[in-house]
Parts: structure tokens; C-alpha cells; sequence
């Protein structure tokens, strides 16, 4: 993709004059109109200008364009950096997607250094989401040491919360997103001047992948001078073979303000009595899910290349164990479950043994599924493998269950 900037429209502005000008009058004076962009800043200056952001308050906005549709979203936003906090509840949602929209007016998210709360008023539904690997929000410093010293990093420092949900075919909550759809590729990234947003002044970044066939499409990140915050965010990127495309934007920021501690934490005595709750927890090996649960949790032999990204387990309708493992971020992932609930099982399909079970083999787009039940569960195996590599993974699987 090509792009260009109110800076690069100016550059080329003035060397048109230039070239028109200067013959006549052999005037040099002309060059001042391009005036030079600030200096990144340097190393320690901006480990210290992050350093001084704890608090913001603003208005965010994101628009999301995918082939089904274009949805804007506005949303109140406080954040507290250390320790974790996050609080978001939606305003507004305008969209003509007809496939689920992950957002509705009255939607809200809190998170804590514990866990993640989701709300959504329109279903009454409450899900608790614990993981054990919270973290500060990231400070962007590697994006601006990339931008500095002209190098390429391993992965882009993610977007800014909310991050981009990708729909994924499963509902399990947390299961997708988009900032993950490009960790396995080098990126560059240039430091495109200065531009403002919002009244401020910020440092407009441009991120590059150095593959052509990355995940990662196009990404622009605006950081505040100041506090080195992103207060805009574009990316467009490939996840699970749809291409997205998200514009966020910080309106109304307050940074530092006095934010009670009680904010980010979710007050369940407010909610209906006959609200239901679902608990999900994330679990950093498989060797901790299974310590933690009373179900099966296999232990199955995937093909070379994947890695565990994700092992958690659902308390409730259905309660359900997940693995999922990974080869790149712009492919489906290999994912195991577990669940109480054999009508999860197809009862039609090719048949194949597995074990002493006879499974019931599948194909949705590009991916393959087996299924089948054995003492009360149900079992499934699907991914973007060919139907021996999943009967394969789905015998390890009974093996160990």
C-alpha cells in the first residue's frame, strides 16, 4: 500500500516551487519553507516521558472496516497504567454488519491486575476473565527506538485498548485478537514528523512489515509528544483469511487525572439477580490447566511448528476445556476441546476410528473437524491440517485423555 502524508505533500509542494523559482531569482532563501520535524527523543528522555503517564481519562472512538461492513464504535475510557487498570463502557454503536458485533450501547469492560469483566446489558450476561500473565500497558518505547535507530523489530508493541476483536468461529470469550495476527513478522517502522491530533502534537509513526506476505498490511500509530501515549492507531491486517481494517481515536483526553480506585473494580451487587455468570480462565501450560480442572485435558501430539497460545477452561454452558496452538498468526490455530455437552458432536460426516471411538470427520471452508464422545464428553480437533495430520492429533488425544 502507498502512502502519503500532509508532510510529503509539502515536500513535494516546495520542490515544485523550487524548481520554478529559483532560475529567476536564484533566491535560496525559498528552502526555509520546508521546515525541519523535531528529533525523536532520545533513549532516557523518553523512558521518562512515559514514565510520567499513571492516569488518562478520554472519548475513543474506532471504526472498523471488514468486507461485511463498516462499524463505529465510541466508547468512555479511563486507564490507570500501574497497577493495571481499565475501565470502558460503550456509547454508542453504529454499524450495517449483519455477523455478530462485539459491542453494544451499555457494553462494559473493567480490568484489573486480576481479571477482566465483561458486561453486556442486552444479554445479561456476565463473564469473568482470569489470566495469569497481566502486565503494565506497554509504552510504545520499542516502536520509537525501531523509528530512531532504523532497525527492524520481531513484533509491533500492540494497539491500544480495546484492541481489535476478530470473530473467530468459536464463542469462547477472549478467543481473538487482531494484535496478534502479526507477532511472527518483522516489521520497520519510520518516524513519518510530527501531526496533530485532537490539539495535541504527537509523532506519527508508519509500520511496515518486511515480508509481503505478513499478516500485518499497513499500521500508523500517532503518540503524544508529551506522554508518548497513542491518541490515533490505523492497522489493517489478515486474520484467518479476512482482511480488517481499524481507525482508533483518543478525543477529550485528560491525562493524570484523579481517578478512584474503586473504578476499576466491578461492583457485583448492581447487577440483576438473574444475570448469568461465566468464569474463564486462562492457564499458562497445559500441565497448570489440567493441576486446576476435574475434566480431561489431553496432552496431544501437534505438528512441529505450533506452540501453546492459549489453555483455558469455561466454568459453565458448556463447560468446556480449550488448547490452542499456533504455527502463524494469519492462519486458524490447531484447537482442542473438551466439553459436557456431547450435542456439540456432528452425527454426520466420514467416520473414523478413533481409539475405541468411532468419530465423525468434517470440513468447514479450510478447516477440518473430528468429533466424538467418550464418558460423558465431548471431544473435537479441528484446524487448517489435512485429515490425516487431524486423525493424527485426535488418536493423541484420546490417548491421553
Amino acid at each position: 500500500m502507498t502512502r502519503s502524508s500532509p508532510l510529503t505533500h509539502r515536500a513535494v509542494a516546495v520542490s515544485f516551487v523550487l524548481l520554478l523559482v529559483v532560475p529567476l531569482s536564484g533566491c535560496a532563501g525559498l528552502t526555509s519553507l520546508a521546515e525541519p520535524q523535531p528529533a525523536l527523543p532520545a533513549p532516557d528522555e523518553a523512558e521518562e516521558r512515559a514514565a510520567s503517564l499513571e492516569t488518562l481519562d478520554a472519548t475513543v472512538r474506532t471504526v472498523q472496516h471488514t468486507a461485511g461492513g463498516t462499524t463505529v464504535t465510541v466508547s468512555a475510557v479511563k486507564q490507570r497504567l500501574e497497577p493495571l487498570g481499565y475501565r470502558s463502557r460503550t456509547r454508542s454503536v453504529e454499524s450495517n454488519v449483519t455477523d455478530r458485533v462485539y459491542a453494544t450501547e451499555g457494553h462494559l469492560t473493567v480490568t484489573n491486575e486480576t481479571m477482566t469483566v465483561l458486561y453486556r446489558p442486552e444479554e445479561q450476561t456476565v463473564s469473568y476473565l482470569v489470566s495469569p500473565d497481566r502486565s503494565r500497558e506497554p509504552r510504545y518505547l520499542d516502536l520509537l527506538a525501531a523509528a530512531r535507530e532504523n532497525e527492524t523489530i520481531p513484533r509491533p508493541t500492540p494497539g491500544v485498548s480495546a484492541l481489535p476483536q476478530v470473530p473467530r468461529d468459536d464463542d469462547t470469550e477472549g478467543a481473538a485478537n487482531g494484535s496478534t495476527s502479526y507477532r511472527d513478522h518483522l516489521v520497520r517502522v519510520r518516524y513519518n514528523g510530527t501531526e496533530p491530533v485532537d490539539e495535541r502534537q504527537t509523532y506519527r509513526l508508519e509500520v511496515d512489515p518486511v515480508s509481503p506476505n505478513a499478516s500485518l498490511k499497513d499500521q500508523t500509530m500517532w503518540l503524544d509528544t508529551e506522554y508518548l501515549y497513542p491518541l490515533k492507531h490505523r492497522v489493517e491486517f489478515v486474520a484467518h483469511g479476512d482482511r480488517y481494517e481499524y481507525l482508533t481515536t483518543y478525543r477529550n483526553v485528560t491525562f493524570n487525572p484523579d481517578i478512584p480506585p474503586e473504578t476499576f473494580r466491578f461492583d457485583r451487587e448492581r447487577l440483576p439477580a438473574d444475570v448469568e455468570k461465566t468464569w474463564i480462565r486462562s492457564y499458562l501450560t497445559r500441565d497448570a490447566l489440567a493441576t486446576n480442572v476435574s475434566m480431561p485435558v489431553p496432552d496431544p501430539d501437534v505438528p512441529e511448528g505450533y506452540e501453546l497460545r492459549r489453555a483455558s477452561h469455561r466454568s459453565d454452558d458448556p463447560t468446556v476445556v480449550t488448547l490452542e496452538y499456533e504455527r502463524r498468526g494469519d492462519e486458524p490455530p490447531v484447537r482442542i476441546a473438551v466439553n459436557n455437552d456431547d450435542r456439540f458432536v456432528s452425527s454426520t460426516g466420514t467416520a473414523v476410528d478413533v481409539g475405541a471411538h468411532t468419530a465423525r470427520l468434517n470440513r468447514h471452508g479450510e478447516i477440518n473437524v473430528i468429533g466424538w464422545t467418550a464418558d460423558g464428553y465431548a471431544y473435537s480437533v479441528q484446524g487448517p491440517v489435512d485429515n490425516g495430520t487431524l486423525v493424527r492429533i485426535a488418536r493423541s488425544v484420546d490417548a491421553t485423555t
